[in-house]
């Protein structure tokens, strides 16, 4: 467990892989700026407030969970790989605030799979053949939803704000375009 402070620092032995959560763990009210390598198990976080300025790497039946509070992913953040992402309720959001969240593993399915995710300022994408799948509440204040492989949303989504770009696929029930871009220079309501 780390409870407040900050846990930061980029290589842990002489792997250079992080802090490998290979059981089940948490993180209370921290500030994580180093590089956690989570591998077959979860990483919660709890406690009002926890950061994430470095790297989440998601592994195997890797899971990133927020249970309480906000969890925010900022400018130098990145949370990525294949397995799970999820928050609990609209009140716990992932809040990606300049960072990023990226399914970047070939043949491989991130898959934000519960909760509420907050997109403001940072970007959420598939890279690398990798596949984004969105079950969860995506609330856009600014950012970009990038698909250069594939991107799901398993249910229908509307685009306050924002932008949609890249080379590979959005896959929708239904999309409303109610004031993003979408393929930067479309028209409102258009795809």
């Amino acid at each position: 467990k780390a409870a407040g402070g900050t846990v930061s620092g980029l290589y842990a032995g002489s792997t250079g892989e992080g802090i490998r959560v290979t059981a089940d763990s948490t993180l209370r009210d921290a500030t994580a700026n180093g590089r956690f390598n989570i591998v077959d198990s979860v990483l919660y976080c709890r406690g009002s407030a926890n950061v994430i300025g470095g790297e989440v790497k998601i592994n195997g039946a890797g899971n990133f969970f927020n249970d309480t509070g906000t969890l925010r992913v900022t400018a130098n953040g990145i949370v990525h790989g294949a397995g799970l992402v999820g928050s609990n309720y609209s009140d716990r959001p992932i809040h990606i605030q300049g960072g990023l969240l990226s399914a970047d593993v070939s043949g491989q399915t991130l898959s934000h799979y519960y909760g509420y995710v907050l997109l403001d300022g940072g970007t959420i994408s598939s890279e690398s053949g990798g596949t984004m799948a969105m079950n969860a509440v995506l609330s856009i204040v600014s950012g970009t939803l990038k698909s250069n492989s594939a991107f799901t949303f398993v249910g229908p989504f509307t685009m306050p704000a924002g932008q949609m770009s890249g080379t590979g696929s959005f896959t929708t029930p239904t999309l409303t375009n109610a004031g993003g871009i979408v393929n930067p220079g479309d028209p409102i309501g258009s795809l």
